[in-house]
């Protein structure tokens, strides 16, 4: 771990590769499906809890964006990152991810029709998403409540496999 001069507290995410490698090693894929996942960027935890679309802005105004899981992949990814390189696992706290509704979009505007609701959450609820790591899984919470958040500094890739 680093710490940039920005006063956030920077990830190294070399586990990345490490992943990669183990969900494409297989076989078992059919042919040309296409699954997305982080490539080495760094995560990086916001310096205080925001509203969404503060965290948003902040994100926006430091060149990343919000965390966001656009498949399982990417969700186990981020999960992994989360897990073994911050104490955010450790917290019953929620954190917002990049997902939101108006009709539930990413806040970079890409396209997946991947979610993963904690059971019992409608997805026809309207607010903005977090993931809360006791669950591992994504709950919806208003929009206007602070909560922490992590900004996402690197490349999403597709890969087909």
């Amino acid at each position: 771990m680093n710490k940039p001069n920005n006063g956030f507290l920077a990830i190294d995410t070399p586990a990345i590769d490490q992943i990669l490698k183990h969900y494409f090693q297989f076989d078992k894929w059919k042919a040309f499906q296409t699954k997305t996942a982080y490539q080495s960027g760094k995560m990086h935890p916001g310096p205080e809890a925001k509203t969404w679309r503060q965290a948003q802005e902040y994100c926006r105004q430091n060149d990343m964006e919000l965390a966001s899981a656009r498949s399982q992949a990417e969700k186990q990814a981020l999960q992994q990152i989360l897990n073994d390189e911050t104490n955010f696992n450790k917290t019953e706290e929620h954190a917002w991810i990049g997902l939101f509704r108006d009709q539930w979009e990413w806040s970079d505007m890409s396209n997946s029709s991947f979610r993963y609701w904690e059971k019992n959450v409608s997805s026809h609820s309207k607010g903005c998403a977090t993931y809360k790591p006791s669950s591992k899984a994504w709950q919806i919470n208003n929009c206007t409540t602070k909560l922490p958040f992590f900004c996402y500094n690197g490349r999403h890739i597709s890969v087909t496999v």
